[in-house]
């Protein structure tokens, strides 16, 4: 997620992540619950 933060970061946008939300993401991602478009999706509504 770090990763992600300073991606945008460099590219002048803010990312307003829930705490828990961004978490959630992250286990869910590692674990093959979600796939890379879901994680897109709820990228995109952090912005």
């Amino acid at each position: 997620m770090l990763a992600v933060v300073v991606f945008y970061g460099l590219n002048d946008v803010t990312l307003d992540a829930p705490e828990d939300d961004a978490y959630d993401l992250v286990v869910a991602l590692a674990s093959g619950a979600t796939d890379y478009q879901a994680a897109a999706s709820q990228l995109a509504s952090w912005l």
